[in-house]
């Protein structure tokens, strides 16, 4: 009896600039384990970016092209040297910049979209994120197959962040995808009027490294202290001074070996740091960046009480990835996670516009142990239902949707 060829798995196209590189490899780690996920199901290729110029050059070249457990990876280069010195000299404003940038590589991406589509076929385009992820809609209509971007962001900070110029051409890409995705109902409500559609919400997932192992020099910076620990971009919209106040605050009501973890990179780096200085905490607080997955897991699960001041998270990855771990994670009550958790019970919530409860709940649970273990046992049963499996499998439907749709 003859033996059939088994069924080759339809192909699907992400495109993204969140995604893990060499030297931000926590970046986009969502939509990474979100394809372990998928490819179960999908042969899977992604083209997303990296940064190498003569202001932004990594310590060694970046790949162009990589098999990451069988997900290959296509990575484009961006924000050429070019465009940094024009705008140095002041002929663009950074606006502007960030503008041309997405004009050059939307076009680097259709191309190779096109080139790989004509080798082998792609069955559907995924978006992850306003500025490319937004390409789907205008190469799925290229490509002839259905589209689905997934929004990670607000309007109103994406405005601020890239500009009304790459804003409005978002929108008028995502008004030609077939299918979207937010993850929160916050972030949706925040682009509905400008698109006219409305998204499904899908919460992200998380998958910490099992049994991670902590480097020693941060096993030896931790000792046998209590460990705050915040983690983001080092920006003015995430707050983490407050992190270092609650940090001071803890030391001066009782708890003066008690320390910080500061995981991150940004503008405002630098100010933080000589924040720690002012404060007198600088042997008390650790400033990590392009840490490993592994790495960061090992922080997480080594940490006491994970702090998120950011007012603006769509979602919030740390906050979910500190619950999956069991532990009490305080945050700001407009982030987007607030919609799929129990405020008071899995997590604490503190009102808008009042940091100092920040520092208040963090002295609370350094002092309670009984109550900390409590909503941190709440936090894990609330964290399964955001595991993979479970995502991927409402991320399928909008698939199958979007292709019943064409």
């Amino acid at each position: 009896m003859e033996r059939k060829a088994p069924l080759e798995k339809p192909r699907l196209l992400i495109v993204t600039e969140v995604y893990p590189k060499n030297y931000q490899s926590y970046m986009g780690i969502y939509v990474h384990e979100q394809l372990q996920e998928l490819k179960k199901i999908y042969r899977i290729t992604v083209i997303t970016t990296f940064e190498e110029s003569f202001f932004h050059r990594p310590k060694s070249p970046h790949p162009t092209y990589i098999n990451n457990d069988n997900v290959e990876v296509h990575y484009i280069r961006y924000y050429p040297s070019w465009l940094w010195f024009i705008h140095k000299f002041r002929i663009i404003t950074i606006q502007e910049l960030i503008y041309v940038n997405k004009k050059i590589t939307a076009k680097k991406i259709t191309k190779l979209s096109k080139l790989l589509h004509r080798k082998s076929p792609f069955t559907l385009v995924h978006g992850h994120e306003t500025y490319l992820g937004d390409e789907a809609g205008p190469i799925g209509k290229l490509l002839n197959i259905p589209s689905v971007f997934t929004l990670h962001g607000w309007y109103a900070e994406h405005v601020k962040n890239f500009g009304t110029k790459v804003v409005n051409k978002a929108i008028s890409n995502i008004k030609v995808v077939t299918r979207l995705i937010a993850d929160s109902k916050r972030a949706a409500e925040s682009y509905e009027p400008e698109v006219h559609r409305k998204f499904t919400v899908i919460a992200n997932g998380a998958q910490l490294v099992d049994n991670p192992i902590l480097p020693k020099k941060i096993q030896d910076f931790c000792n046998n202290d209590d460990i705050l620990l915040s983690v983001g971009s080092f920006s003015p919209s995430k707050r983490f001074s407050i992190s270092l106040e609650c940090l001071a605050f803890a030391h001066t009501h009782g708890y003066p070996s008690t320390k910080l973890i500061l995981v991150g990179k940004g503008v405002e780096k630098s100010s933080l740091i000589l924040k720690s200085i002012e404060l007198e905490l600088s042997n008390h607080v650790l400033f990590l960046q392009d840490i490993s997955r592994e790495t960061l897991s090992a922080i997480i699960n080594r940490s006491t009480i994970v702090v998120h001041p950011s007012r603006v998270d769509a979602f919030s990855l740390i906050c979910l990835e500190g619950m999956s771990a069991g532990k009490a994670v305080i945050a700001d009550e407009r982030i987007g996670i607030m919609e799929f958790v129990h405020p008071g019970i899995d997590i604490i919530s503190i009102p808008a516009n009042h940091p100092e409860q920040f520092r208040k709940n963090v002295v609370t649970l350094l002092n309670q142990k009984e109550m900390r273990k409590k909503i941190g046992n709440a936090a894990l049963q609330t964290s399964k239902k955001f595991q993979w499996p479970t995502i991927a499998e409402r991320i399928q439907i909008e698939y199958l949707q979007a292709l019943n749709h064409e």
